[in-house]
């Protein structure tokens, strides 16, 4: 599994609606409306050739759950994970 953290501006709403559009644009399918993930999260599976993502972001002066960092303010923070592991 590759996890990669990062930090974007603007809301978490936002942030997590952008993240699904460049996941789209490279090949997975359009998850439904809302996102049906835990909290701020939407999963992509079941796309054939592609690894199973996990998009997650944590709001403004959140946590990092994995590492407990804080997200500054004005920032969302976005977790990203691949894995070939079903």
């Amino acid at each position: 599994m590759l996890v990669i953290l990062s930090l974007r501006p603007g809301p978490a709403e936002a942030v997590l609606r952008e993240q699904i559009d460049v996941a789209v644009a490279a090949g997975y399918r359009r998850p439904p409306e809302p996102p049906s993930g835990f909290g701020g999260s939407c999963p992509f599976f079941d796309t054939p050739g592609l690894p199973m993502l996990s998009v997650e972001v944590v709001a403004e002066g959140e946590r990092f759950r994995a590492v407990g960092v804080l997200v500054p303010a004005g920032q969302t923070g976005v977790v990203v994970s691949l894995s070939t592991d079903a």
